[in-house]
């Protein structure tokens, strides 16, 4: 049964349009306070967001503007702090790229793919290879416009058959270039099915600077296996004119220059590499 109050409610909508009108707008006026306030508290936390955006821009810039001012020297410095800092809780055994260097069968470079190189740049880094005591010739150059070579030479290989190198990084990282005869994850799950069938072997496991790596690594050591993580990464490596190879082929022809270096805040490479992410 209709009360009295809404049936004097109808009667006056329909004695007069106007009222219903604002009947209506009296009814729905909390509700658009509401949507009101709620767009306001939008766009005031929009706002904040893009403060806060264009803040962390700037910081970035500014990140980036200071690696590109660092020495070779220096932005070795800073590898070795940030693979101490992010691995310092996972209490990993590293392994320095240097002795992995030393793994590697000696190798020399024969003609580039590119005719741009500079002879006076192939010789400053033939002399600089042999400060490394002959244990490899890298072949990564660089010409005046910092386009990236690929080096047609052979490919140097490591000489122990029981060191395994796993890449940890995405498939789209290592298809730019990855350690010589390094595999992935799904590789090695692949290969070796079993941990006894890792029995005398090294396994030592790399990313861009090494905290993915850890990680992994962490995990094998879980299955008593003896695994080591490459302090610094690809990185690392870099800066002790480790050689790269293109692509996910087992059986590479060529060495490059380019190596995935994750995002552009992780630019640490020396001269002479050329960075992609």
């Amino acid at each position: 049964m209709l009360s009295i109050q809404t049936i004097n409610i109808v009667w006056s909508q329909k004695r007069d349009p106007n009222k219903t009108i604002t009947l209506q707008l009296q009814e729905e006026a909390p509700t658009l306070v509401a949507q009101t306030e709620k767009a306001s508290n939008l766009s005031s936390q929009i706002k904040k967001s893009l403060e806060s955006t264009l803040r962390s821009l700037g910081s970035f810039t500014e990140k980036l503007d200071e690696q590109l001012e660092l020495s070779d020297p220096e932005k070795k410095v800073r590898i070795e702090a940030l693979y101490s800092d992010l691995t310092s809780n996972l209490q990993i055994p590293f392994w320095d790229p240097e002795t992995l260097l030393s793994l590697f069968a000696p190798f020399s470079p024969s003609s580039p793919i590119s005719t741009q190189t500079s002879p006076s740049l192939l010789d400053q880094h033939q002399e600089k290879s042999r400060n490394l005591e002959g244990n490899v010739t890298s072949a990564h150059l660089k010409d005046s416009l910092g386009s990236a070579h690929i080096i047609k030479q052979s490919v140097p290989s490591l000489i122990d058959s029981n060191i395994i190198l796993i890449d940890v990084r995405e498939s789209a990282e290592m298809e730019v270039s990855k350690i010589p005869g390094a595999i992935n994850v799904e590789q090695f799950g692949k290969r070796f099915k079993n941990t006894s069938s890792l029995k005398g072997k090294t396994i030592i496991t790399y990313c861009t600077v090494g905290y993915r790596s850890g990680l992994y690594a962490k995990d094998l050591l879980s299955l008593g296996l003896k695994v080591y993580n490459l302090r610094g990464g690809v990185l690392g490596w870099a800066h002790i004119s480790g050689p790269f190879t293109p692509g996910l082929s087992l059986t590479p022809d060529c060495l490059t220059q380019k190596v995935h270096v994750y995002s552009p805040e992780w630019n640490l490479l020396p001269a002479g590499y050329s960075a992609v992410w």
